[in-house]
């Protein structure tokens, strides 16, 4: 399930991250940043833990039969119904899908960065003499 960071008073930097559930560890809830952050793990409380909200990136993401074609669709989050733990999702076509919760993968809004270098080659100094 995808969840956001809230309240940590130590690492206050992960404060408002969207994160995915991995696992369970002594009490704790074990999350993973989006990749295109560094992709950590961390360890956190239950109460340090909210769903996602309105405005937030996500992927839908296994759905099946009739919506198995929607899988990969970005879309934000435009509003939720945590007692039926639906989110209302609006897609880049401005239709709306209303998903379950586990449904959805949350993204960093740099889910797209590529932080691979994209030049090729080596940079060349050009006019140097006029720097002195």
């Amino acid at each position: 399930a995808a969840l956001a960071v809230v309240g940590l008073r130590r690492c206050t930097r992960f404060n408002e991250q969207v994160v995915e559930v991995i696992g369970f560890e002594d009490g704790r809830v074990i999350v993973k940043l989006p990749d295109c952050l560094g992709g950590h793990l961390l360890g956190v409380w239950p109460r340090n833990l909210r769903a996602l909200p309105e405005g937030t990136v996500v992927e839908l993401r296994n759905l099946s039969n009739a919506n198995a074609n929607l899988n990969g669709q970005i879309g934000t989050i435009a509003t939720k119904e945590l007692d039926r733990c639906k989110y209302h999702v609006k897609l880049r076509d401005e239709s709306t899908k209303i998903v379950g919760c586990t449904k959805v993968l949350g993204r960093s809004r740099l889910w797209d960065v590529e932080l691979a270098p994209s030049h090729q080659g080596f940079l060349k100094w050009r006019g140097g003499e006029n720097c002195l």
